[in-house]
């Protein structure tokens, strides 16, 4: 990068000290700029500087920051080249051709500008930071063949006229040769004279490479519609959905050829008015064409096109949906009956190998008004469905149930129970038994002899239990709900006392009330264990026995013996969805990446329609590889599929943060959620993004509207005096600052006592210490922490914890200990890249550490990115 400033010798003559003046502050510019890009002033040659940098994005971001800071007060006019090219150093100074090319691409460019070579245009061309136009060949003097050169045209540069080109380049001894159709008429000898308009359309033709572009976007249509033909005819969707795939495909050629038309020629980036009129009048012809549809055609189109793909499904074994059963029971009471029932019979089913089945969770999805049993089919990725209803009339139970074939809508098998009420397991296992037979499974004498084992001689106490599943299934994770599910699980045992999977089922809650934080009382854990060893006492080999157990080990943080007690599960119940996703979770705790996806795959087959595995199981696990456009299709399918689901949307977001260092994502997720939404995540986002934009009065307002005086999830704990004093910080007002730090801090360290193993508490201390300038408490608290099972050997613990310590010891002026941590970070499975450490102002103690900066360049593949 040579930059020279302009005027400098006729001011030196008027106003020496003046010159010298602002020589100096280009000088202190430029050192600055160029250090913070990672690049080297080599030299200075009175009022022209010589800079290297490693990448020429660097170089070029570079440029434009230093232009920009030259335009404010006290202005230095400036005029800036840049060129990749090799140099050579030695004793008397630095010379060769890339910095001869540099100083002569500076000597062309506007006061305020920058001008690159086309080989620098080449590295840049698709970085989203920088614009660039082309300015025209030019012979530069003493170089032996033309230089391209191009001009960035971010906002506040200067670019050359045609005027300014032509005198500047006879002033330095070069010829500029415009581009054909911009500037006019070439300066080069014995010019040719002008093309007629056929020539000219066809020489623009060749430019852009229209006829190669046509028939590779021909050929590639072709092969799409050849495979969705393929596809089509072994799915059964419709002839109109082939029809507008074709509408499609003749539609895009045009746009395709009219992008090719205005971007196909080298340095041609700006979008122009009449591209965009061009191609919002094709889409308008081919909206009208879309209308003409038959009305008919357009609503078998809509309705063969779900909002999801349907699952990839890799084995051959016969697949069935079991649908909710319909409660037809005059009292509303009732109703759980229904839903135990059909829970019971999946659950029957899951214990055969021969046959693929739904998992509940996506099923449940049509518990009320249900499209046709074809797009049910479809959408799930199964060859039959089940159906029943089921009705209670006082001491009796009522069910019907059919089995039809989706692709042909042909009853397969169908029956009618009319049953005492104490022999609704004999039911349950009937028809479980009748689904298999009839898909012409054979049953292991295992699996038959599962299938027709009571769980219990006491029919109230299997009546309570599946009022207990009930409650224990619903949605939304309510305190409420499992405390009515445990009270109803302990009746069923205070009736049946070896009722092993009430036991399974009752330690699961337990579980969930200490894992939810609604009961983190020892107490709770215990209670969780008792349970969970006396149902595998009372029936060693009961799955829903392995799984509770298996939960226990993994709040432990035992995630190897974990996960011997879940592939235990899966061995009896080989299509259950929820034990596949809970071995994936716990590979994923151990860092044994490939068995995650693995669990992922076979899980989102078992359960199509379930939000959270693309949501958590996919996403996190996606983006904790830093495969970040897997991740964001994960989460693109789970909000899909719950529309509602704000964490989701959040954690997209943050993926660009990562991934391109890019905050606009995550703003326009926050500010599309409803203003009165307050949720944890939805609070912690929107204080964390104003954070992270470096916005304090916007994030001093967050604070003051967010109800809760403290953000707290599974994984945080953290009073908004922290954020306050945050705020304070990157604001510059240093009291206030430290009267907020010390609010957090009288307010958490009450906590500590009663919760000593709460290691949110530690952490926010941590970070309150660090804002007071205790520098040895600050470090006691990550010392404590890293001793505590919380910094832990799983995966996930590890990058959790080494960003929260990378934060506390930077606040705490403890650069050393912080960029071991982000080592580890960078190192291992996270999300966090160099480009979220680029942003994070909570790093900001860090940044002009040189082993920062060394991490920077290190973990940026040499560039810092």
């Amino acid at each position: 990068m040579f930059a020279d400033m302009v005027g400098y010798t006729a001011l030196m003559q008027e106003d020496e000290e003046l010159a010298r003046a602002r020589r100096d502050r280009v000088r202190e510019v430029l050192s600055s700029a160029v250090t913070r890009h990672y690049g080297e002033v080599l030299q200075h040659y009175g009022d022209g500087t010589l800079s290297v940098f490693a990448s020429a994005v660097e170089a070029v971001e570079c440029a434009v920051e230093i232009q920009l800071e030259l335009q404010q007060a006290p202005e230095v006019p400036l005029r800036i080249g840049v060129h990749t090219g090799d140099i050579v150093r030695d004793g008397d100074g630095v010379f060769g051709d890339g910095v001869n090319i540099a100083a002569r691409i500076e000597a062309l460019s506007a006061s305020g500008g920058i001008l690159i070579s086309e080989k620098v245009f080449d590295e840049i061309k698709n970085h989203p930071s920088v614009s660039s136009a082309l300015i025209g060949d030019v012979q530069l003097k003493n170089v032996k063949y033309p230089v391209r050169v191009f001009a960035i045209t971010n906002p506040g540069l200067e670019v050359p006229s045609e005027e300014d080109l032509r005198k500047r380049a006879r002033e330095s001894g070069s010829g500029w040769i415009p581009p054909p159709g911009e500037h006019g008429t070439p300066e080069a000898p014995g010019a040719a004279a002008p093309a007629g308009i056929g020539e000219t359309l066809i020489q623009r033709i060749r430019d852009r490479a229209m006829v190669q572009w046509a028939l590779v976007y021909l050929a590639g249509a072709w092969a799409v519609l050849q495979v969705v033909a393929f596809v089509a005819a072994r799915l059964g969707l419709p002839r109109p959905v082939l029809q507008g795939l074709a509408l499609v495909a003749f539609v895009g050629f045009f746009v395709a050829m009219v992008v090719t038309w205005f971007h196909g020629e080298k340095g041609r980036q700006r979008v122009q008015g009449r591209e965009v009129l061009i191609i919002a009048l094709i889409l308008l012809m081919a909206g009208a064409a879309l209308t003409m549809l038959p009305a008919g055609a357009r609503r078998e189109m809509a309705e063969a096109l779900p909002g999801l793909p349907p699952p990839v499904i890799t084995d051959g074994r016969p697949s069935v949906a079991i649908l909710p059963f319909v409660n037809l029971s005059t009292e509303a009471e009732n109703a759980y009956f229904a839903l135990g029932l059909h829970d019971e019979v999946m659950t029957q089913l899951l214990r055969v190998s021969g046959l693929r089945v739904i998992s509940r969770t996506s099923v449940m999805e049509y518990a009320g008004d249900r499209p046709n049993v074809r797009k049910i089919a479809r959408e799930l990725g199964v060859t039959y469905v089940t159906e029943a209803t089921v009705q209670r009339i006082g001491g009796r139970l009522r069910v019907n149930v059919q089995l039809i074939d989706a692709r042909t809508d042909d009853h397969v098998w169908a029956e009618g129970y009319d049953r005492e009420l104490s022999d609704a397991f004999a039911v349950q296992s009937e028809i479980a038994r009748m689904i298999a037979d009839a898909l012409s499974t054979t049953l292991t004498a295992e699996e038959r002899g599962a299938i027709s084992r009571a769980p219990t001689d006491n029919p109230e106490a299997y009546r309570f239990y599946l009022q207990g599943r009930d409650y224990y299934l619903r949605p939304g994770y309510r305190q409420e709900d499992f405390v009515a599910a445990q009270g109803l699980f302990e009746r069923a045992i205070a009736l049946d006392p070896d009722f092993a999977l009430a036991r399974a089922a009752l330690a699961r809650v337990h579980g969930l009330m200490y894992w939810e934080n609604f009961d983190a009382s020892p107490a709770r854990l215990e209670a969780q264990r008792a349970e969970a060893e006396e149902a595998l006492r009372l029936q060693p080999n009961l799955p829903q026995a392995h799984v509770a157990a298996g939960w226990v080990h993994y709040v432990e943080g035992d995630f190897e013996e974990a996960l011997r007690d879940y592939e235990a599960a899966l061995e009896g119940l080989p299509n259950d969805a929820e034990i596949v996703a809970r071995v994936g979770y716990t590979h994923r705790r151990l860092g044994h990446w490939p068995q995650v996806f693995e669990a992922y795959e076979k899980a989102i087959q078992l359960n199509p329609r379930n939000a959270t595995l693309f949501y958590d199981l996919g996403g996190h696990s996606f983006a904790a590889n830093r495969r970040y456009a897997e991740a964001v299709a994960a989460y693109d399918r789970a909000l899909a599929l719950a529309p509602d689901l704000y964490d989701a949307a959040l954690r997209k977001g943050l993926i660009f943060v990562h991934w391109r260092g890019q905050l606009d994502t995550l703003r326009a997720v926050v500010d599309h959620l409803p203003a009165d939404l307050h949720l944890p995540e939805v609070d912690l986002a929107r204080v964390d993004l104003a954070l992270w934009e470096r916005d304090p009065d916007g994030l001093l307002r967050l604070l003051d509207t967010t109800p809760e005086p403290v953000f707290e999830t599974q994984l945080v704990y953290l009073p908004k005096a922290i954020y306050a004093g945050w705020a304070h910080q990157i604001g510059g007002d240093g009291a206030a600052a430290r009267a907020a730090f010390e609010s957090a801090r009288v307010r958490l360290e009450p906590l500590l006592g009663p919760r000593p193993d709460d290691q949110r508490i530690r952490a926010a201390l941590g970070y309150a210490y660090a804002g007071l300038g205790m520098q040895d408490a600050a470090a006691e608290m990550v010392d404590g922490m890293t001793r505590s099972r919380w910094q832990g050997g799983d995966a996930l613990s590890r990058f959790q914890t080494a960003k929260v310590f990378a934060e506390i010891l930077a606040q705490a002026n403890l650069p050393d200990a912080a960029n071991r941590n982000l080592e580890i970070l960078l190192a291992g499975a996270s999300p966090v890249s160099v480009r979220t450490l680029r942003l994070n102002p909570l790093l900001d103690p860090l940044r002009d550490q040189p082993g920062f900066q060394a991490i920077l360049y290190r973990f940026g593949g040499g560039t810092g990115e």
